[in-house]
C-alpha cells in the first residue's frame, strides 16, 4: 500500500505539469497569431493575418491579407518581408517602405504559388516580419498553409482487359501498369491469382513467372510497367488428362477463356485513402465456327450411355443410363436421369422390372422448385426417401413454402414406407428460418412418426452467425395390439460462427443433443464440433479441430443389434502451417479415442502432410503420413503398439500413381490378431494410371494397373485394365475395356479357432487362387428431343471479311480475305481464318449488337459495317475493309507565366481524339501530344474530348468539318488549348477588417 502511495505521489506534480502544459499550449493556438521581438525597439502596433490556417487546392494559388494597424499618436514606416518554403513563389514585394498614418491600419493581400509537389497531411509555416526604418524587426504574424494526402492510384491493362489470341498462336502479350496520383509517395502490395492451371504466366525472358507478389514505392505521379506473356497449355498433346466425359476431338478449335486477377492494396489502411485496386484480365482463344445452339432446334438435350459386360461368358450384364439437363431463358433449369440394368440369365429388378427402375425428373428456377420420381423429402428424424414428388413455391417476398410426398418401394402399391411433409422457409438479409413439419409410416415396423422442427439462423455485425434448432416428435408403437404405446423425443442443436482480431482467429462450434425417443432413430446422441484458425504471426498458422459423437442405443428399436449398446468416438487435432517458413508442409499432432463393443481404444501420434503443385510442369505431388501408438485402454494386459500410415499421390502430365500403406493395428480386432498370432497387421495399395492421346485425336487410351497385399490372410491381388476410346466428330463415344484380375490368398490359424471334428492337431489351409477376364463395351451418345410445341428452328450465318478493293461490299476474286477479325454478334464470338472466313450456327433468330475488330494492324483499312445484325435466315454477311485517309495532327497547350514550373509539365497524353459520321471512330494523343488515324472515305467531324479541360482551359477551335476524299491522302489537325487568363480583383478593408464595397 505504501508503495502505491508512492508512486502516485511521485506521479501527480507530473500529471499536473503535463495538463498545464497543454493547457498553455491549447489557450496559445487560440490567440491570435502574432509575435513581437524581443529586445528591438518596439511601437505601438497591431500585425496579424485575416485568415490563420487555410487549406491548398492544387493548381490554385494561396490568398491572403496582411492586416498592420498603427495604434500610436505618430505615423510609422515599416518594410514587410514574407518568409515561405523553398521552391515557393510570391508575388509580395518585399523591398518596399509602407507609411502608416497614426490610429491608421493598411491592409495588403499576400498571394503566393505553392510548389506542385507538396507532402500530404502537412502544415506549412509562412509568416511575415515587421521592421522599422532601420531595418530592426519589431514583430511579426504567420499562418498555416495545409495540405491533405491523397492515397490514389491507377492500375492498367494494356492493350485491353480482354486480350485474344491469334489463330494458331497459344501465346500473348500484356502490360500492367501502376500510377500514383496521389499527392504522397505511395506503398503498394500487389498480387496476381490464377484460376487456371492451363494459363502459364511468363516474363519478358519466356521464363515461367514464379512469384505472384511484389512490392511497390512511388513517389507522386511516378508509374512502374510490368511486361508478361501468357501461354496456354491444352493444345498440347499428353500434357495432361482430357475429360473422357466431355471430350471433343475438335476441342483445339473450341473457344477457351482464360483469366487473370490482380490485386493491389497499401500495406496499411488510412484516412483518404482508396485502400486497394481490381483488375480482371480475360484471354481468350475463339474459334472459327461456333454452335450457339448444340442443335438445329429447340430440344430437350438426352445423353445415352449403354455399357455392356462379360461379353465372353455366358451371362452377359448391360447398363443404359439416361441423363440429361434443359435451361430456360428465365434462369430455370430441368434435370432428369434415369438407369436400366438388364442380365442374360435373369431380370435384373425381378418380376416388378417397371416399378423398379429409377427414375427423377426436377425443375428449378428462383421462385419455385418441383421434382418427382426418386426423391428425398429431407425431412428431420424421419425417413423421407423413395419414390413421389416434392415442390417449393414462392409465394411472398423472402418467403417460401412446400411439402413432399413418397412411398417406398411402389407409388401405386401397398408400401413399406410413407411419408409426407409440409416446410415453411424465411430468408431475409440477417435472418432466415426453416419450419419442418413431417409424417412416416413405416408399415413393416409398425411405427408411426411426426416432427416438428425449426431451424433459425441469425447474422449479427456482418462477423456474427449464430443457428439454432429444435425438434419435437411422437413415435407411435403398435405391433403388439394389446400393447401399443408412444415414445416422445426431442432434439436441440446451436451453431456460433465468426472471427476475432482482425479476423486472426476463425472460430466455429456446433453441437446438439438427440433423446432416445426422438424421431424414427434408435438412438440417443451427443454431438460436438469445434474448429479455429488462429494467426499466431504474420507467418505462422494453427488449426485445431475437436470432433465427439456418442450414441446409445434402444434395445426395444426394431434395428437393435444385440450386445451393441453404446459406442463413442472424440477424434482431435491440431496442426502447423507458415506460407514463409515451411510453405509446402503442414505438421501437427492428434489423439483420437473410439469405443465400441466394449473396448475403449486409443490412438496419439504425429502427423505430416506435403503437397506441392508445378503449374508449368502440370505436376502434383502431396503426401500424408502419420506416426502413433496405439492401445486398448480398458484391457490392462493391452500394450501399446506402434502404428503407421502413409499414402502418397503423385501426378505428372497424363501419368496418375497412388500409394497406400498401413503398418500395425488400427482397431481392437487388429491387436488382438497381433497379440495371438505375432504377426503385425501390414496392407499395400498402389495403382498407376495412364491417359494417351494418340496423334489421331479420336483414339484416347485410358489404362490402370493396381497391386493390393494383406499379411493377415496373405492375400494378394492385381488388376490390369485398359480401356480404348474413339470419339467421332459428330458426338459418338465407342469404348472396349478388356479387364484381367487375380485374387490369392492364403489363410493360417491355430487349432483352438477350428471346429472339434478338424482333431487337435496345427491346420493351415491350402492357398486359395482365382483369376477372372472381362471384356466390356460401351457407346455414349448425346441426342436431343424436339419439342414439337415451342419447334423454333435457328439460322446459320456465314462471315466473310476481305479487303474491299473496289468498294463494292463484295468480295471479288482479286480479293483477299482478311484472318483474325473478331466477329462479335451479341454475346458470341468469333474469329475468322486465313481466308476470312467465320460461322455460327443455331442461332436463335433477333437483333443483335454488332461490332468487328482487327488483331493485326491493318495500317488504314477499316471495317464499313452497321452496329446491330438482324438475324431471321440462313445468310452470307460480307465484312468489307476498305482504306481511309489519314488524319494526324497535335495537340498544343498554352500555359500562363505565373503558373510554377512543376505544373507546366503537363502530361498531354492519352487525350481522346474523335472522328464522327454516324459511326465514330476513336485514337489517343501519345506522351508528345501527337495523335493519327486512318479514316475510310467520307465526311467527319473531327472533336477533341473537352471534359479533360475542367474549366481553366479552352480550345481555340474544336468540332472540325471534313471532307475525305479518294483525291486525298493525309490531313493535318492542331488542337489549340489556352489556359484561361486570371483575374486580379482589389479588395479593400476598413480598420476593422472587414471588405469596403465599391
Amino acid at each position: 500500500m505504501n508503495k502505491s502511495k508512492l508512486h502516485i505521489s511521485k506521479i501527480f506534480p507530473a500529471l499536473a505539469c503535463l495538463i498545464l502544459l497543454l493547457s498553455f499550449s491549447l489557450s496559445s493556438h487560440a490567440q491570435v497569431n502574432t509575435f513581437f521581438i524581443k529586445g528591438a525597439t518596439t511601437h505601438s502596433i497591431e500585425i496579424s493575418f485575416v485568415n490563420e490556417e487555410i487549406e491548398i487546392v492544387k493548381g490554385e494559388i494561396i490568398s491572403n491579407v496582411l492586416k498592420i494597424k498603427n495604434t500610436s499618436s505618430d505615423s510609422l514606416k515599416v518594410y514587410i518581408s514574407l518568409n515561405q518554403p523553398p521552391l515557393w513563389k510570391t508575388l509580395f514585394i518585399s523591398d518596399r517602405m509602407y507609411a502608416i498614418p497614426d490610429n491608421d491600419s493598411i491592409f495588403i493581400p499576400v498571394r503566393i504559388i505553392p510548389a506542385a509537389m507538396m507532402k500530404g497531411d502537412t502544415k506549412y509555416y509562412i509568416n511575415a516580419f515587421i521592421e522599422n526604418e532601420n531595418r530592426e524587426q519589431i514583430a511579426g504574424a504567420y499562418f498555416f498553409a495545409s495540405t491533405e494526402r491523397i492515397s490514389r492510384w491507377d492500375m492498367i491493362a494494356n492493350p485491353d482487359q480482354r486480350i485474344y489470341f491469334k489463330n494458331d498462336e497459344n501465346t500473348a502479350g500484356f502490360d500492367l501498369s501502376l500510377t500514383n496520383t496521389g499527392n504522397e509517395k505511395q506503398d503498394l502490395l500487389m498480387t496476381m491469382s490464377n484460376i487456371k492451371s492451363s494459363l502459364i504466366v511468363m516474363d519478358s525472358n519466356d521464363k515461367p513467372q514464379k512469384v505472384n507478389k511484389w512490392d511497390f514505392s512511388l513517389e507522386p505521379e511516378e508509374d512502374t510497367t510490368l511486361s508478361y506473356r501468357v501461354k496456354y497449355t491444352e493444345g498440347q498433346r499428353n500434357f495432361k488428362n482430357i475429360d473422357i466425359e466431355n471430350y471433343n476431338p475438335e476441342s483445339l478449335n473450341e473457344e477457351k477463356h482464360f483469366s487473370l486477377f490482380f490485386h493491389s492494396e497499401e500495406p496499411r489502411r488510412i484516412n483518404h485513402s482508396n485502400t486497394s485496386r481490381n483488375t480482371k484480365i480475360d484471354f481468350i482463344k475463339l474459334q472459327s465456327e461456333k454452335k450457339v445452339n448444340p442443335f438445329g432446334s429447340d430440344v430437350l438435350p438426352l445423353s445415352a450411355y449403354l455399357r455392356v459386360t462379360n461379353l465372353l461368358d455366358d451371362v452377359v450384364f448391360s447398363s443404359l443410363h439416361l441423363r440429361g439437363q434443359k435451361s430456360f431463358n428465365n434462369g430455370g433449369n430441368l434435370f432428369y436421369n434415369t438407369s436400366m440394368y438388364f442380365s442374360s440369365q435373369s431380370n435384373f429388378y425381378g418380376e416388378n422390372y417397371i416399378k423398379n427402375i429409377p427414375w427423377y425428373i426436377g425443375y428449378f428456377d428462383n421462385n419455385k422448385s418441383f421434382q418427382i420420381g426418386n426423391v428425398n423429402g429431407g425431412a428431420l428424424g424421419v425417413q423421407s426417401s423413395g419414390k413421389g414428388a416434392k415442390g417449393e413455391i414462392k409465394f411472398l417476398p423472402n418467403q417460401w413454402g412446400g411439402g413432399y410426398y413418397v412411398r417406398s418401394p411402389y407409388i401405386f402399391e401397398k408400401p413399406r414406407l410413407e411419408s409426407w411433409g409440409l416446410h415453411h422457409r424465411l430468408e431475409l438479409d440477417n435472418f432466415t428460418n426453416l419450419t419442418q413439419y413431417s409424417h412416416s409410416h413405416h408399415y413393416s415396423a409398425d411405427i408411426i412418426t411426426d416432427v416438428i422442427s425449426v431451424a433459425p439462423k441469425l447474422r449479427l455485425k456482418q462477423k456474427h452467425t449464430i443457428t439454432f434448432t429444435g425438434a419435437l416428435s411422437n413415435r407411435q408403437h403398435y405391433a403388439d395390439p394389446n400393447n401399443r404405446f408412444n415414445k416422445q423425443g426431442y432434439l436441440v442443436g446451436a451453431g456460433y460462427t465468426s472471427n476475432f482480431f482482425e479476423r486472426r482467429w476463425k472460430l466455429n462450434l456446433r453441437g446438439s443433443y438427440t433423446s432416445k425417443g426422438f424421431g424414427s432413430y434408435g438412438f440417443e446422441r451427443w454431438f460436438a464440433n469445434h474448429r479455429s484458425r488462429v494467426s499466431i504471426t504474420k507467418d505462422f498458422e494453427l488449426s485445431m479441430i475437436n470432433n465427439y459423437n456418442h450414441y446409445r442405443y434402444d434395445k426395444d428399436h426394431y434395428n437393435y443389434i444385440a450386445g451393441y449398446n453404446k459406442n463413442y468416438y472424440f477424434f482431435n487435432s491440431l496442426n502447423f502451417h507458415s506460407a514463409r517458413y515451411f510453405p509446402n508442409l503442414k505438421p501437427g499432432i492428434f489423439y483420437d479415442i473410439k469405443y465400441g463393443y466394449g473396448y475403449n481404444f486409443h490412438v496419439t501420434g504425429l502427423n505430416l502432410a506435403y503437397s506441392k503443385y508445378d503449374i508449368t510442369r502440370n505436376l502434383q505431388m502431396s503426401f500424408n503420413s502419420m506416426l502413433g501408438m496405439s492401445r486398448i485402454v480398458n484391457e490392462p494386459d493391452s500394450k501399446s503398439q506402434f502404428v503407421c500410415k502413409l499414402n502418397t499421390m503423385i501426378r505428372y502430365h497424363n501419368f496418375s500413381f497412388t500409394g497406400f500403406y498401413n503398418y500395425g493395428p488400427y482397431s481392437p480386432a487388429m491387436v488382438h490378431y497381433k497379440e495371438q498370432n505375432n504377426i503385425i497387421p501390414q496392407n499395400v495399395r498402389v495403382s498407376l494410371i495412364h491417359q494417351y492421346l494418340f496423334k489421331n485425336r479420336h483414339l484416347v487410351l485410358q489404362s490402370m494397373v493396381s497391386y493390393g497385399y494383406v499379411n493377415m490372410n496373405n492375400h494378394h491381388s492385381v488388376n490390369i485394365s485398359p480401356e480404348l476410346y474413339y470419339f467421332t466428330n459428330s458426338g459418338w463415344r465407342i469404348s472396349i475395356n478388356p479387364a484381367y484380375t487375380y485374387y490369392s490368398s492364403k489363410f493360417s490359424t491355430n487349432y483352438n479357432d477350428l471346429p472339434s471334428y478338424v482333431g487337435y492337431e496345427d491346420w493351415e489351409f491350402q492357398r486359395y487362387s482365382h483369376d477372372n477376364f472381362l471384356v466390356s463395351v460401351g457407346v455414349k451418345k448425346d441426342f436431343g428431343i424436339p419439342i414439337p410445341t415451342t419447334y423454333n428452328r435457328y439460322a446459320n450465318m456465314s462471315f466473310v471479311a476481305f479487303y474491299d478493293l473496289n468498294g463494292n461490299n463484295v468480295q471479288d476474286e482479286d480479293e483477299p480475305g482478311l484472318g483474325n477479325i473478331v466477329i462479335q454478334v451479341g454475346d458470341w464470338s468469333i474469329i475468322t481464318k486465313s481466308n476470312g472466313r467465320a460461322s455460327l450456327k443455331n442461332v436463335d433468330p433477333g437483333n443483335f449488337e454488332y461490332s468487328v475488330l482487327s488483331l493485326e494492324n491493318l495500317k488504314g483499312w477499316f471495317p464499313m459495317i452497321n452496329d446491330s445484325l438482324k438475324i431471321f435466315k440462313d445468310e452470307l454477311i460480307n465484312i468489307p475493309f476498305v482504306k481511309g485517309v489519314k488524319i494526324y495532327g497535335s495537340v498544343y497547350i498554352d500555359q500562363e507565366d505565373l503558373k510554377p514550373m512543376e505544373d507546366k509539365k503537363l502530361d498531354i497524353s492519352g487525350i481522346k481524339i474523335s472522328a464522327t459520321n454516324g459511326h465514330t471512330f476513336n485514337t489517343l494523343t501519345g506522351s508528345d501530344g501527337g495523335f493519327e488515324f486512318y479514316m475510310p472515305f467520307g465526311e467527319y467531324t473531327i472533336s477533341l474530348d473537352e471534359n479533360i479541360l475542367n474549366g481553366r482551359y479552352y480550345l481555340v477551335q474544336n468540332n472540325y468539318k471534313v471532307d475525305l476524299t479518294g483525291q486525298v491522302d493525309n490531313l493535318f489537325i492542331t488542337f489549340h488549348i489556352l489556359e484561361k487568363k486570371r483575374k486580379v480583383k482589389i479588395k479593400r478593408f476598413d480598420d476593422n477588417g472587414e471588405e469596403i464595397d465599391e
